[in-house]
């Protein structure tokens, strides 16, 4: 087992080699590599996170450990693969989630939720071309899709009028009603724990 220190170069290694190499569809020899790099993350020390992180990363361990076991029996089940993405997005693994995301994408090329979930690993890595890219390719199989997520990748890459045309479709889509409605509960809820 490698101390703490040099886990880090080790991860980041793997992390450019995977954008080199353009994902992880290389073969089932990558996935599993994938799926015990990523195991070995998630066994190392959590970060520090913010109070709700701490009640729901541990209450998804078995789930993630379920999938990871589901891996080990079949590594090309997509479900899986992006189950542990998502656990991996809740644990604050976004280097994990990423792969996970691509080798659940290897899979099923046409799943609209790992690709926009993608896109939101890539945009908080501030790899922003690369999570418009995901987002536009998740609408193009799901219209219906998160077109805000679209608009603010375009504003953080400066593009007003493409940001404003993700809002339109979100508009005409009803999804900003919808997350207007969502904003509000949510601050409601916050003014209750105050």
């Amino acid at each position: 087992m490698l101390p703490t220190s040099a886990k880090e170069p080790a991860k980041q290694e793997r992390s450019q080699q995977n954008q080199t190499n353009g994902g992880t569809a290389g073969g089932a020899n990558t996935a599993i590599n994938d799926l015990n790099n990523i195991e070995e993350q998630l066994k190392a020390k959590p970060l520090s996170m913010h109070t709700s992180l701490d009640q729901v990363v541990p209450a998804n361990r078995p789930y993630a450990r379920k999938v990871i076991g589901e891996l080990r029996t079949n590594i090309k089940n997509a479900e899986a693969w992006f189950g542990l993405g998502c656990f991996c997005s809740s644990a604050r693994k976004s280097d994990e989630a990423v792969i996970a995301y691509k080798n659940a994408l290897a899979i099923n090329p046409k799943n609209a939720m790992a690709l926009n979930n993608l896109g939101t690993e890539l945009m908080s890595q501030k790899r922003l071309k690369e999570a418009e890219a995901a987002y536009m390719k998740s609408l193009t199989i799901d219209p219906s899709g998160s077109w805000t997520n679209l608009a603010k990748v375009r504003h953080l890459l400066g593009d007003t009028k493409g940001e404003q045309e993700a809002h339109e479709h979100a508009r005409a889509s009803g999804e900003e009603a919808k997350m207007e409605a969502y904003l509000r509960f949510n601050e409601l809820l916050k003014q209750q724990n105050r």
